[in-house]
């Protein structure tokens, strides 16, 4: 009997489903894409809740599912570093060769435990060196150009450091007069590219699309095409 082609989402749970796990379940749905997921939390704006599972609960959770067919995994909100860190490492050695999707949030510094700079860029090294995508909103880079690069100023360079942390693609959203444009990078060529829709996505939404065409086995250029972003 054949496995069912799988995507894995790791990240957090917002009760109002606006992101997180619930957001990323209503794409994967809607992409027909069997998923399964690793819970690391649960974070709420209103009311204000931020909730870690321990390490042991989370990498027990990745343990269960050395058997499945895991054909791409989506990296969301992993709350903090250390878990990060060590998700990196066990990530590494059960699906070394698996491809990962991530979103700039993911790697964007949130709460008190990501002040250390010096540890967001371990953690986002270990995490990056393994991604096939980065999807980031340009709105986004500030923030984590921040702790990867403090002392780049100029946007197309905080971009190529960024990328030499080891991502293959790296896609940036930018919005300007209620119209999203995209720029891919990709072994040092930018690709300039327009979405053929009035729909405007976040980086959220983008980067779980994305992902369950990866796992169904279709490459990132034609995995845009599915979100109909084109080159220009």
């Amino acid at each position: 009997m054949t496995q069912n082609k799988t995507l894995l989402i790791i990240t957090d749970l917002n009760p109002t489903h606006e992101t997180g796990l619930g957001f990323d379940l209503r794409i994967t749905t809607q992409q027909k894409c069997h998923t399964i997921s690793v819970l690391t939390g649960i974070h709420s704006d209103k009311p204000i809740l931020h909730y870690c599972l321990d390490t042991y609960q989370v990498l027990q959770q990745l343990e269960l599912l050395k058997d499945c067919n895991i054909c791409a995994i989506r990296l969301g909100l992993l709350n903090f570093q250390e878990i990060g860190l060590l998700i990196g490492q066990k990530l590494q050695k059960m699906f070394a060769d698996v491809p990962i999707v991530i979103d700039g949030r993911a790697l964007i510094p949130n709460g008190k435990k990501f002040l250390d700079s010096q540890k967001v860029r371990k953690f986002c090294q270990s995490i990056l060196k393994m991604t096939l995508i980065l999807v980031i909103d340009q709105d986004n880079l500030p923030s984590l150009a921040t702790h990867l690069c403090p002392n780049i100023i100029e946007t197309s360079k905080q971009l190529e450091k960024i990328i030499q942390y080891g991502c293959k693609y790296l896609l940036l959203i930018s919005n300007s007069d209620n119209k999203a444009t995209y720029n891919l990078f990709h072994d040092g060529q930018c690709i300039q590219m327009s979405q053929n829709s009035t729909t405007r996505m976040c980086e959220q939404e983008i980067a779980t699309t994305l992902s369950c065409c990866i796992a169904q086995g279709i490459d990132p250029m034609q995995s845009l095409q599915r979100l109909s972003i084109y080159p220009d």
